[in-house]
């Protein structure tokens, strides 16, 4: 939506602002309510209600930071069409867009422009290009996407000079361009790169136009320890245009390839069947007409160790795969016992696993019991299935009336909470689709015994969907009693708060006066009983807020439209970490009940999960991506937060492009012995270990496919 046509409704709904206090870490959240006021107002003017209850068109106090240039018939270049628009109404001044772009025709004569300064021009307006897709990606698709962006007319030929000013403006606004466009207008580019001089620009012409030299930027290798016997993949990552070659060289001899190394078009080296003598260094050379870039790598090739595994039980991760569950040993980052799909539950005919889309198993979520048993959901059986810890064996099934996925245990109570699905199709269930969900008891879920499923019983008989199922997810709270969780649904305007001794509903909490239409995520913390709610805040479910409730009085402590996400509270509850799409916004509540904001951390990692690491007075948290093979590592203490490091080379997420339905969930156990951090990568059939002590990666366990839950079992109770 343009600011010229900036509609009523965002005021109606603006409820918070932020009051600074001290330095930019900490920001006080305080909550402001403004008046409804609907009189349509020109371009430049927004409704403010006076104290009469009045209503008056006044200058736009503030604009949108939307960068959008345009130039204004006063020869004035403005960030976009709002401040233009603002500045007409505050000095009084008829100022329109002039679409001729005056303001930046300072210089358009061939020799005011030295190659030298439009080459510079152009490689910054394609970096900034680069840097606003947030993902990596050679030259040639970089400068076809900048290339479609601004073909306006849709014939994806030809680039007109329209077009090609059209994306200069966009780009004026950073400092360092806005000085080469000055001296270098569009114009010259499209008068140097206009080869057949027919006033537009091919494809080709353009694509020209940006060559550049290559540029090896990283080597990158699938297993950053490579055993002998396992094969090895060495990528090199180029840019450059036209298109570099890629040649591979071992200690300066150019790699020639056989049986046992090969390459593939876009440059990747692979070798089959690792031997000690394939340790040397590497080298990527890649060369176009421009000139030629190299970098290198060393390899050492190791022993596979030899040592004897650790006994299955305890201090394992559980994996639940595709073709059953893989227990595996992280001092080692070995697998150490393979339960396979086609085992039986003991003392039954019945397979482990129910077969289904083009998977043997389809496992939902997992949970450990006292250090007993492990409940898991098999989705498409529509039950639970107990496995026996000490013995490695699945000795129970218990059905369900729907399709289980995602399972919490009470250890105060003793029960296992189960929300299913009444749609089997989705294998994610998003915050963008609705189903009606139903929420299982498994009581006495520790003891040895016939076990079954009841249903949570419901209010006046009136059944109430489930779509989020939620609680104070602290280690610190395992041996505490736990009496409440709470449901969220996307078209419920609030919380249902649920009695889990009584497992009936007993409270709702309604947001519907803070423009809360639906609610689809949740954080509490439970030192103040807070909830930090995910809601919808209109109709359409197209806009968004986080609000902070709490639940004890019943209050609203801060309403925020930037703050929403998917919420993470730590261990302790003092802090929550909300993932926005590409932002990390972190709160912390003080003793007091004083919430603080810290200062945003922008990445270009489409964030997906995190796991908390307690260290000195805070916690390292370790954020996982959907789209990226690396993991961010930040400290976090009342101080504030920072970065600390990326560890890249984590493998894939998954194998496709859906981010919308991919998640890369990251897994610690609770207890002072839980070091160890396992995530999986799935679009590369493997589990990643990370030594949280030393904040690096630990191994890989290759062959897992499609690792649907993992489980922590510590060593001893805590």
């Amino acid at each position: 939506m343009k600011c010229t046509t900036l509609t009523l409704i965002t005021i109606a709904i603006v409820l918070l602002h932020f009051t600074i206090h001290g330095d930019a870490k900490e920001r006080n959240i305080n909550l402001t309510k403004k008046g409804r006021c609907w009189r349509r107002c020109p371009a430049g003017r927004e409704c403010h209600v006076q104290s009469d209850n009045t209503e008056q068109c006044v200058c736009v106090t503030r604009c949108k930071k939307k960068h959008k240039p345009v130039c204004g018939t006063d020869g004035h270049l403005y960030v976009n069409h709002c401040e233009l628009h603002r500045t007409a109404c505050v000095t009084g001044k008829k100022i329109s867009v002039d679409w001729d772009l005056t303001c930046l025709k300072k210089r358009a004569e061939t020799k005011d422009c030295p190659e030298e300064k439009l080459s510079e021009m152009k490689k910054l307006i394609l970096a900034t290009f680069q840097k606003e897709l947030h993902k990596e990606v050679t030259s040639k698709i970089l400068i076809d996407e900048l290339f479609f962006r601004y073909n306006r007319d849709g014939d994806h030929k030809t680039m007109s000079s329209f077009e090609l000013k059209s994306l200069v403006t966009d780009y004026v606004m950073y400092d360092s361009i806005k000085e080469l466009a000055e001296i270098c207008h569009p114009k010259q580019w499209l008068n140097t790169a206009d080869k057949d001089q027919n006033g537009v620009l091919s494809k080709r012409e353009f694509s020209r136009s940006l060559a550049s030299k290559p540029d090896v930027y990283s080597i990158l290798q699938n297993d950053e320890q490579p055993m002998s016997s396992s094969n090895l993949t060495l990528q090199c990552r180029v840019r450059g245009y036209p298109v570099p070659a890629v040649m591979w060289f071992k200690d300066e001899i150019k790699l020639n390839v056989d049986d046992h190394v090969s390459t593939n078009a876009d440059g990747d080296l692979f070798i089959k069947g690792l031997e000690v003598g394939d340790s040397g260094v590497y080298t990527c050379e890649a060369s176009n007409d421009l000139g030629v870039d190299r970098k290198k790598m060393e390899i050492k090739v190791q022993e596979p160790l030899t040592e004897a595994p650790a006994v299955p039980g305890g201090n394992m991760f559980y994996v639940f795969a595709n073709d059953g569950v893989y227990v595996i040993d992280p001092a080692t980052s070995s697998t150490v016992n393979h339960i396979r799909a086609g085992d039986v539950i003991n003392g039954t005919a019945s397979p482990i696993c129910t077969s289904g889309r083009q998977r043997t198993c389809n496992w939902g979520g997992a949970v450990t019991v006292n250090l007993k048993y492990i409940y898991a959901a098999d989705f498409l059986g529509k039950r639970i299935l107990v496995l026996d810890i000490a013995t490695q064996k699945f000795v129970q099934e218990v059905p369900t009336d729907d399709y289980p996925y995602q399972l919490k245990y009470f250890r105060s109570l003793d029960a296992v909470w189960i929300l299913c699905w009444r749609n089997n199709t989705l294998d994610i269930l998003t915050e963008d689709e609705d189903d009606e969900g139903t929420l299982s008891v498994i009581s006495e879920a520790g003891k040895v015994t016939v076990h079954t499923s009841i249903k949570a019983q419901i209010i006046d008989g009136y059944p109430r969907p489930v779509h989020g199922f939620f609680e104070a997810d602290n280690c610190e709270l395992t041996n505490q009693e736990s009496k409440y969780a709470y449901v969220t649904h996307i078209m419920e305007p609030g919380l249902h708060e649920v009695d889990l001794a009584t497992k009936q509903y007993t409270k709702f909490y309604n947001l519907s006066d803070n423009q809360c239409y639906g609610t689809f995520g949740l954080a509490v913390s439970q030192p103040h009983r807070y909830a930090f709610v995910q809601c919808y805040t209109n109709a359409d479910l197209d806009t968004k807020a986080q609000i902070v409730m709490d639940l004890d009085e019943k209050q609203i402590k801060a309403i925020s439209s930037i703050n929403f996400g998917l919420p993470f509270a730590s261990p302790d509850g003092r802090f929550v970490i909300t993932l926005n799409y590409y932002a990390i916004i972190t709160q912390f509540i003080d003793p007091a009940g004083q919430i603080y904001l810290f200062q945003e951390i922008e990445s270009n990692l489409l964030l997906s999960h995190l796991a908390f690491y307690p260290r000195d007075a805070g916690y390292d948290v370790y954020v996982t991506s959907k789209d990226q093979s690396a993991i961010i590592v930040l400290h976090v203490d009342p101080r504030g937060i920072e970065t600390l490091k990326f560890i890249s080379e984590v493998g894939k997420p998954s194998s496709d492009t859906d981010w919308i339905h991919t998640q890369r969930p990251i897994v610690i156990g609770c207890g002072s012995n839980a070091r160890y951090l396992a995530t999986p990568a799935s679009g590369e059939d493997a589990v990643v270990i990370l030594d949280a002590e030393q904040q690096e990666t630990r191994g890989r366990v290759e062959g897992i496919k499609g690792a649907r839950a993992i489980v922590w079992v510590g060593g001893k109770e805590n």
